[in-house]
């Protein structure tokens, strides 16, 4: 009797679509502008709030000098790996409360987006720093990372250990400083000449 009944069924189907009442779907899926507004409105918020995140992060890992801020080490990796987990978390929070139309999750996704582009940024830059990568060195208010000072000159390192030692009013007095010092922190690009000034010498 199922047989018969799904005989009789298939059956239907065919005669409908040698007669063209019913039409089968071959187009295959793809992606593709969305045409309504709504739709590309939301589109647009969520990329706009990548960009918004990503241009922000951007502007203030530049406003902070290397090592800026130290912390401990577990912290560390609690920013670091917590940082990339909240810019996804942002993420489909974003993309959930467009396709549900709720502008109050929407706006807090764009601002998970940024806080954790922020987070992950600033620690995997050496803005911030644990404990254990932090070293004691510093030159005009920036703290130099392990990595700065791998980029240094065995004279340069030298330097900076007798420059670490003198008082700020010491230091102010002091009008040598090494090119590779400046040209690692964006002071001298090399193309205008040397910005050293042949005066005190480390000894």
């Amino acid at each position: 009797m199922a047989e018969k009944k799904w005989r009789r069924q298939a059956e239907a189907v065919y005669r409908a679509l040698d007669k063209g009442l019913i039409r089968q779907r071959t187009d295959s899926y793809h992606w593709s502008i969305p045409a309504s507004p709504k739709a590309r409105a939301a589109l647009a918020l969520i990329l706009g709030g990548m960009l918004a995140a990503m241009a922000v992060g951007a502007v203030l890992m530049g406003w902070f000098p290397a090592g800026w801020l130290v912390v401990s080490q577990a912290a560390y990796y609690i920013l670091l790996c917590g940082g990339f987990a909240v810019f996804i978390a942002g993420f489909v929070l974003l993309c959930y409360a467009v396709s549900e139309k709720k502008r109050l999750l929407a706006l807090a996704g764009v601002l998970l987006l940024i806080v954790g582009f922020l987070t992950a940024g600033l620690t995997s830059e050496g803005k911030i720093l644990g404990d254990e990568m932090a070293n004691g060195f510093s030159f005009a208010g920036e703290r130099l990372t392990g990595e700065q000072m791998d980029a240094l000159s065995d004279e340069t390192v030298e330097w900076l250990n007798w420059y670490s030692r003198l008082s700020p009013e010491e230091q102010l007095a002091v009008s040598y400083v090494p090119a590779d010092l400046l040209e690692l922190l964006g002071y001298y690009d090399g193309d205008c000449g040397t910005a050293d000034a042949a005066a005190e010498e480390a000894p």
